[in-house]
């Protein structure tokens, strides 16, 4: 299960919230960033750069094979990537 923490940050190009996620017998819960845009083409850029430099120490980590899709609170459609959170 995937619950909202808190908001990290936001700009002109999206938002970036925390997340809890949960396995199903409530062991270990971890954490990630999810940062969400209403650009698809713009955030769909960054995953695609993201995604090349998949591994290399010091660039931000994405999860998943894609972006999401969902709905924000205004009932506008979203874009979302999944990133690890990575705390300064």
């Amino acid at each position: 299960m995937m619950e909202f923490v808190k908001s990290l940050g936001k700009g002109s190009g999206g938002s970036v919230n925390l997340i809890r996620v949960t396995k199903p017998d409530d062991s270990n819960p971890y954490y990630h960033a999810v940062k969400s845009s209403n650009y698809y083409d713009c955030l769909h850029e960054e995953f695609q750069i993201l995604s090349k430099l998949r591994d290399c120490p010091g660039i931000v980590q994405t999860f998943g094979a894609s972006l999401s899709r969902g709905v924000n609170d205004q009932g506008s459609r979203v874009y979302n990537m999944s990133m690890e959170l990575v705390e300064v």
